[in-house]
Order: structure tokens, then sequence, then C-alpha cells
């Protein structure tokens, strides 16, 4: 199985692709709209390989996520890089390190829950 992370911009996805042990396979950009979708599918399909996409969540990820899908892919949308940006800001803007640590690792927490519940 091939793993594809999908970072979403305005005009197009960066894509990475890895292997099931992590390494990547390969990384490209791709147009965000319809016939790069269906280009990015048609690329990453000649390895012949089952594919498992994460494309963060955002405006525009829905359009991407539906398509993928009705494409034939695997596609979850992930609000995490909010979340341990946020987690982050915050940590950093306490004083106390001891409470700072404590966030964090919560955050870290919440979002591995996340993770092993869309398993």
């Amino acid at each position: 199985m091939l793993h594809a992370g999908l970072d979403l911009s305005r005009n197009r996805l960066d894509v990475c692709l890895l292997s099931d042990e992590g390494e990547i396979v390969e990384e490209f950009k791709a147009p965000s709209d319809l016939d790069g979708l269906i280009g990015l599918v048609r690329r990453v399909d000649r390895r012949r390989e089952p594919v498992r996409a994460v494309v963060e969540s955002m405006t525009g990820a829905r359009f991407v996520h539906d398509t993928l899908e009705r494409l034939g892919w695997d596609v979850d949308a992930l609000a995490l890089f909010g979340l341990m940006l946020g987690t982050l800001q915050l940590a950093r803007a306490l004083t106390d390190r001891d409470l700072s640590d404590q966030l964090l690792a919560r955050g870290v927490e919440t979002a591995l829950k996340v993770l092993d519940d869309r398993a």
C-alpha cells in the first residue's frame, strides 16, 4: 500500500508518497482542480498499489477528499495540523515550564487518539 500525504494550498497539492515502511517513494506537485486530481490519480495508479491518503482539513479539502474517493482512493481529512499548531502556540505563551510541558503532552495524546479512532 502507498500512503499519500496531501498538503493543499490555493492552487496546488504538494504530494508525498510513502511506502508501508515509511520510505519516501515520490514527491511532486499537482494542480488541485478536477483535471489535476485526475492526473494525480493516474500518475499514482501506474504503481498498481492501493492508496490511502490524508489531506489536511481546510478550505477546499472537501472537494479534494470527495473527488479522490470517487476516483477510488481511501482518503481521510484531518484537522490535526490546526490542533497541534494551536497547542504549540499556547504552550509557548505560558511562562510556567511544567504547565507548558503538560499542555504539549496532552496535545500530542489528543492527536494520537484522533488518529487511532480513525484507524
